[in-house]
């Protein structure tokens, strides 16, 4: 399970102190309340979706250090979010709670984790392959919204943004 409320604003506090926060707008992040949180709050809720929920804190002294939180499905687990406080991070804590948590979900015969797309480097030391490149596809209605979305196009080419 994914543990209660408290459990959820322990992983909101990390994730509002983790590099995340710091190098983004923060609307990607999973549990604080300007990012996702309330939907993993209400899919923690459902008694079904919650029996595939794995939760994982690494506390020291007390205080939240790093966390994971996945989705067990079968023998695959879903890597959905793992943060840490920068304050730890010389000792790792993200890197040794996942240690754990791979050890502990091979005990219970997952075989897989799909870690989700991008990589800062810490997937592949964990052991991790690279998997298929992600395409975004926009596709439009002929006319109108077809040009319009070609006007777009040249717009973005020309902003310098990858392909």
């Amino acid at each position: 399970g994914a543990d209660g409320p408290a459990a959820f604003d322990a992983r909101a506090s990390i994730e509002q102190k983790s590099w995340f926060a710091a190098r983004t707008v923060g609307s990607g992040a999973k549990f604080t309340s300007h990012g996702h949180g309330a939907f993993w709050r209400a899919a923690a809720a459902d008694p079904v979706i919650a029996a595939m929920l794995r939760a994982a804190m690494l506390t020291i002294e007390g205080t939240p250090a790093a966390f994971s939180f996945d989705l067990d499905v079968g023998d695959l687990k879903y890597a959905i979010a793992n943060s840490y406080d920068p304050a730890y991070a010389k000792h790792s804590p993200g890197k040794l709670l996942y240690y754990r948590n791979l050890v502990e979900a091979l005990a219970r015969g997952v075989a897989r984790v799909d870690w989700g797309a991008g990589d800062s480097g810490y997937k592949q030391v964990i052991g991790a392959d690279k998997g298929p490149a992600i395409r975004d596809w926009l596709l439009l209605r002929p006319g109108l919204p077809a040009f319009a979305g070609r006007l777009a196009g040249g717009f973005w080419k020309r902003s310098g943004q990858p392909h």
